[in-house]
């Protein structure tokens, strides 16, 4: 009777257990995460190691999804920039789409009959691990840019971009 009991046991445990399949867990890796590591995690990251001012040198740049059609769009420069140089600069990106994405722009683009987004403004410089980025929340459906201008001019207000314009082709978000 003994083993009987036992028997009836095992099965029971057997029987009981179901074959679930396995739940793939994701953790979202939050912004200061990747500002941390160099965005060697993001996908979308793109290295450029371009001079804007001789004072200014843009390293790369990535988007990070904080949710729908919200980002934080992350400026990388030189490990020795300060925050005195960047209080200096306005910063300004400019995003292009093609005909086909036009219907994604915002009111404000469509109301100037823009085929661009843009982005301006004066950031503070955050140093993470000796990275030095401006991080920029903005908020676009764009998914895909045809080009992306990236520029600086005088804090006081727009005369003229000050040092050269850097041109990126073809960036995809996913």
């Amino acid at each position: 009777m003994n083993n009987n009991f036992y028997f009836c046991l095992i099965l029971l445990i057997i029987f009981s257990c179901e074959n679930k399949p396995k739940e793939e867990v994701f953790f979202k890796k939050d912004l200061n995460y990747h500002l941390s590591t160099n965005l060697k995690e993001l996908d979308n990251s793109v290295g450029i190691e371009e001079k804007l001012t001789d004072d200014v040198y843009l390293r790369g740049f990535a988007f990070y999804e904080k949710g729908k059609d919200s980002y934080d769009l992350i400026l990388e420069f030189q490990d020795d920039i300060t925050s005195e140089i960047v209080s200096k600069y306005t910063f300004a990106v400019e995003g292009f789409v093609s005909e086909d994405y036009l219907e994604n722009l915002s009111d404000y683009a469509t109301s100037r009959n823009r085929k661009y987004e843009i982005w301006i403004g004066t950031y503070k410089l955050r140093k993470t691990n000796n990275y030095c980025y401006l991080v920029i929340g903005i908020k676009t459906k764009i998914k895909k840019f045809n080009l992306i201008k990236f520029y600086l001019y005088d804090q006081a207000g727009y005369k003229g971009d000050i040092g050269k314009r850097v041109l990126f082709y073809n960036y995809n978000i996913y």
